[in-house]
C-alpha cells in the first residue's frame, strides 16, 4: 500500500547493515570502496558493532593521513605493490568489472601481508566475498558467500 512503502534512504540503509551483519567473519579487514563505508563506520562508533572489524577503502588510502595510520596499525605501506601502487595501477571508478577486479588484487594482496581475511563488499550490493585461507583451498582463495 502506498502509505508502507519505504524511502529509497530507508531501504539502501537497511541493505547496507544487512551486508554489514552478513558478514561472517569477527575479525579482519572490510574492504569496500564505495560512499557507504562511512555508515559502516558509524555502526561500529555509535552501535558498537563488529569492533573486531577494521573497515578500509582502496581511495582512502591514497590520503596520506589514512595511508599513514594503516602503516602504523598493520606495519607496511598497503600500496607497497607494484599492483596496487597508485601511478602504476589507481583505483578505476568504483562501478564496473574493473574496480571489482581491482579490489579482488587489493584484498589479496592484504590478506597475504597480514594474514587475516579481508571481506570484499561489492559496491553492488549484490555479494560478500572473504578472502582467506580456508582448508582445503589454495592460500589466498575467494570464498563467495
Amino acid at each position: 500500500t502506498k502509505g508502507h512503502e519505504q524511502s529509497p534512504h530507508v531501504w539502501a540503509e537497511a541493505w547496507v547493515h544487512d551486508q554489514w551483519v552478513s558478514i561472517p567473519v569477527e575479525k579482519g579487514i572490510v574492504l569496500w570502496g564505495d560512499d557507504f563505508q562511512s555508515r559502516l563506520n558509524e555502526y561500529q562508533l555509535f552501535g558498537g558493532e563488529r569492533p573486531g572489524l577494521h573497515v578500509i577503502s582502496p581511495w582512502d588510502m591514497t590520503v596520506p593521513l589514512a595511508r599513514a595510520r594503516f602503516v602504523s596499525r598493520y606495519g607496511f605501506d598497503p600500496f607497497g605493490s607494484p599492483s596496487t601502487t597508485p601511478g602504476r595501477v589507481l583505483p578505476p571508478a568504483v562501478s564496473g568489472p574493473a574496480y571489482q577486479a581491482y579490489l579482488e588484487v587489493f584484498a589479496r594482496e592484504l590478506h597475504a601481508a597480514t594474514r587475516q581475511p579481508v571481506v570484499v563488499l561489492r559496491s553492488s550490493f549484490d555479494s560478500v566475498r572473504v578472502v582467506d585461507d580456508e582448508p582445503g583451498a589454495a592460500p589466498g582463495a575467494v570464498a563467495g558467500r
